[in-house]
């Protein structure tokens, strides 16, 4: 990365002067760069958008490049494959990320408007003139709007929720390819299995039906339920992640064949504020398939693990005959946003909950940032739950 970076600087324009350094920070590499002269922002973003992104884009591991020229951070993307081995674990890759049928099973968790506006917002956002490197709103509808917008500025503040889902040219293909890996994994506990789990990036728990949100464009827990539906009456979805699944909730709020809870941190004082209480409990045939288990910031780990073995009793009064599990990571006591303070070894006691449920359940990776504890405790909680 630092050498394209710096072979980026010595073909920039006369009139700008760039700069670059390494520095490191705990979640990753990073390389602050600078662009300076005379030019307007407007045309320092022209620099970043035709000479540095397209020089950086196909290097291995580039995670971001600011769009007003800030830095570009790198990380290891790649699997960890002798570990997985030694774990008797491996990964497998969905044999499509793109069909008809994935096309008409999101429509049974989202809107087709939606869908399309993942589809075509970068395309029709980049038709405008001047406008940023990525589809990010300025706006958004507050107070019971009701007017769906046509310009691509107001689709973007209607659909995108909050600041954390700025849109790339690839950003729908990736959420297709997470979305795929979601399908595989049920459609595997459908053809038999146990359990499978699926290693989903982006996540998923925070999409709704007509919005993305928290890093989350589709909802691949709400997708995989929706896919076992298909075959069984009665699917339960069980949210240990630290940050309430609220788009899952509102997939299904209504909906009483489909049971959804959740433990995480108290909305009152976490993200995403506005829903996750324990008085929503689900409305018309949904009414008391709802469940919400909020935990105080900062509570340790046998809080959260007596938190979950209560939502578990919850789930088994409803009876599934298929379970969902959204895993979050991030309950970590280490964990950047440090909602909770779980344990490392206390990954493996969830791990042994879940695997004591007696249904075939499928699990989809929620939260989990990339720190250095972040493999261990993704190992922990396979040791608990295979």
């Amino acid at each position: 990365v630092a050498e394209r970076l710096n072979a980026v600087m010595a073909d920039l324009p006369a009139t700008v002067e760039g700069g670059m350094a390494p520095i490191s920070t705990p979640l990753s590499d990073m390389y602050m760069f600078t662009l300076e002269g005379p030019q307007s922002l407007a045309e320092k973003r022209r620099v970043l958008d035709w000479i540095v992104r397209p020089a950086l884009r196909t290097v291995p591991g580039v995670a971001d490049v600011n769009a007003l020229g800030g830095y570009v951070e790198t990380f290891e993307v790649a699997p960890d494959n002798a570990a997985l081995a030694a774990a008797g674990l491996s990964l497998t890759a969905p044999m499509e990320t793109d069909s008809q049928m994935l096309r008409k099973r999101l429509e049974q968790v989202h809107t087709s408007r939606y869908l399309q506006f993942l589809e075509t917002i970068y395309e029709r956002w980049h038709a405008i003139p001047g406008a940023a490197a990525l589809v990010a709103p300025n706006v958004h509808p507050c107070g019971g709007a009701q007017h769906y917008p046509r310009h691509p500025v107001g689709q973007a503040g209607w659909h995108l929720h909050d600041m954390a889902c700025p849109l790339s040219e690839t950003s729908f293909q990736g959420a297709l390819a997470s979305a795929a890996t979601a399908v595989a994994a049920a459609e595997d506990v459908l053809r038999g299995a146990a359990r499978s789990y699926a290693l989903c990036r982006p996540p998923g728990h925070h999409a709704g039906p007509d919005n993305a949100g928290g890093f989350c464009l589709i909802n691949n827990a709400a997708l995989a339920a929706s896919v076992l539906r298909e075959k069984v009456s009665k699917v339960a979805i069980i949210d240990v992640d630290l940050h309430h699944g609220n788009g899952t909730q509102d997939i299904f709020y209504q909906r009483g064949d489909i049971w959804t809870g959740s433990v995480h941190v108290d909305p009152s004082d976490f993200y995403p504020f506005f829903w996750g209480g324990a008085d929503e409990t689900g409305s018309g045939e949904g009414e008391g398939a709802n469940v919400n288990l909020p935990l105080p910031l900062g509570s340790d780990g046998d809080t959260y693990l007596s938190a979950v073995a209560t939502l578990i009793k919850q789930l088994d009064h409803f009876q599934p005959e298929a379970v969902v599990v959204s895993l979050g990571l991030d309950v970590h006591k280490d964990d950047p946003l440090a909602g909770l303070s779980v344990e490392t070894d206390q990954f493996v006691a969830l791990g042994k909950q879940l695997k004591a449920l007696s249904q075939p359940t499928v699990v989809i990776q929620e939260g989990g940032y990339p720190t250095d504890h972040l493999s261990a405790n993704l190992t922990a909680f396979m040791r608990g739950y295979l």
